[in-house]
Order: C-alpha cells, then sequence, then structure tokens
C-alpha cells in the first residue's frame, strides 16, 4: 500500500467585528477529491473568556460547537447573581453573543444540553428560552447535575449550523 503525502498546513488569522477568529487549515491539493475541513476557533468579548483549557465555540464547515455556556458576565468575570432567572438568562446571553461572533443568530441553534442543579429550575428555562429564541425551537437535552464551576445552577451548550448563509 503507498503511503499517503504528509499535507501542507496553514493558519490564517481574522477580525470579524469585536471578535478575533483563527482559522487552521488543513490544505493538501494532492488529497484526490477528499474533503478537508477547516477548523476555526470562535472567541468574542462578548461572552465569558473559557476558564480552562478550551475554546468558547469551534466551526468546522457550517458547523459550530458552543462549549458550555454558566452565567459569568462577561465584563467582570463575575457570577451575574443567585436567582436562578437571572443566571439562565445570563446563560442565552452568552450563547447569542458566541452564535453572532460565529456568523450567525441564536435561533440558528439546532441542539441545545441543559445542566441545571435543580431541575425544579426547568420551568425558567423553557422561559427564558421562549424570551430569547422562537420557533422552531432547537433540539434539547436536560439534566440535572450535583455541582457546576464556580456553584452556579446552569450551564448551557449548543450546536449551531450556519447553513449555506455564511
Amino acid at each position: 500500500m503507498a503511503s499517503l503525502p504528509a499535507p501542507r498546513t496553514g493558519s490564517v488569522c481574522f477580525g470579524f467585528a469585536d471578535s478575533f477568529l483563527l482559522s487552521i487549515q488543513v490544505d493538501d491539493p494532492t488529497s484526490d477529491g477528499i474533503l478537508v475541513m477547516s477548523r476555526t476557533t470562535i472567541q468574542t468579548p462578548d461572552a465569558p473568556a473559557a476558564i480552562g483549557t478550551y475554546s468558547q465555540a469551534v466551526r468546522v464547515g457550517n458547523t459550530v460547537y458552543i462549549s458550555g455556556q454558566i452565567p459569568l458576565d462577561p465584563a467582570t468575570m463575575e457570577v451575574v447573581s443567585d436567582e436562578p432567572v437571572a443566571q439562565i438568562d445570563r446563560v442565552f446571553a452568552n450563547l447569542a453573543a458566541i452564535c453572532e461572533a460565529s456568523g450567525g443568530a441564536i435561533n440558528d441553534i439546532v441542539s441545545l444540553r441543559v445542566l441545571l442543579t435543580d431541575l425544579g429550575n426547568f420551568p425558567h428555562v423553557n422561559e427564558i428560552m421562549a424570551k430569547h429564541m422562537s420557533e422552531p425551537y432547537p433540539a434539547r437535552a436536560a439534566f440535572e447535575v450535583s455541582a457546576l464551576p464556580k456553584g452556579v445552577g446552569v450551564e448551557i451548550e449548543a450546536i449551531m449550523d450556519l447553513g449555506s448563509s455564511s
């Protein structure tokens, strides 16, 4: 069996509004039609900075994988409130900021994973979600967990499809 040639690599940096995008693309013109998709890291000051070894979001093709957002104020990196409604509202605002930095909108989200330390707060998720999003709503799963980072009561991660619009 013949060995494949080493792929050629390159990187490109872009500025997008108030965001910084870093695109890393592996491109090998000898790949005989094999599609190689670029991987773009999304970072915006309008959402909390990552507090660990992860990115706010990663775009591959037209799909954006948004890391779990907790209710931190992006300006102060402090939890916005102990109150569940305020926490959930801040999380959706953070998700919206990352969606916009990715070139989309919160209504482009196709899937949500909701983590709550008290599943009794799930009706608040429905209420706040309806405030930030419109039908058709994304697919969604919700789980009660014993603890979340910084002692918050909610974390939500998302997958966004930019379709052919971007």
